[in-house]
């Protein structure tokens, strides 16, 4: 199995766990006492395959968590583990979405005429697409990289 596909597993149990949470919430409280003992036995079903996702969430976490730090990728000049690659690719999505809020931020009050603008909107656009550039070249190494690491 390929990384990729041990993530999109693990999607899948995030999910089943979020549907079954939903189910177990949802059978919480009954209105008829004739009903009590049957739900009561269907929640018990349902905590018990609540804990045996939460069983192969931990498994699937564990395996993509180590195939991602024993590999290694090449960007630019510089080799990263999958890991810290990934580490790094969210955190230039955190300072993408803060550069294009200011951006925002400069182009509302712009048009409002409120005084003048002391930034430097072109180089903030800049930023925002030397950023954007960045995290392009990144993803497109971790996407491949996912699908050549087996595990």
């Amino acid at each position: 199995m390929y990384l990729a596909e041990a993530v999109t597993e693990m999607e899948f149990i995030q999910d089943s766990i979020s549907k079954i949470q939903n189910r177990i919430e949802s059978l919480m409280v009954v209105k008829d006492k004739l009903d009590f003992e049957s739900v009561q036995a269907l929640l018990k079903e349902k905590f018990t395959e609540l804990g045996e996702l939460y069983k192969k969430y931990q498994q699937f976490g564990v395996t993509i968590e180590r195939a991602k730090s024993n590999s290694v990728i090449q960007v630019n000049n510089s080799k990263l583990s999958l890991a810290d690659a990934m580490t790094i690719k969210n955190v230039m999505l955190d300072k993408l979405e803060t550069f294009e809020a200011i951006s925002s931020e400069a182009e509302r009050i712009n048009k409002g005429d409120k005084g003048i603008m002391c930034l430097d909107l072109e180089e903030v656009y800049k930023e925002v697409e030397s950023v954007r550039v960045d995290i392009k070249t990144l993803a497109g190494e971790i996407d491949f990289a996912l699908w050549q690491v087996e595990v």
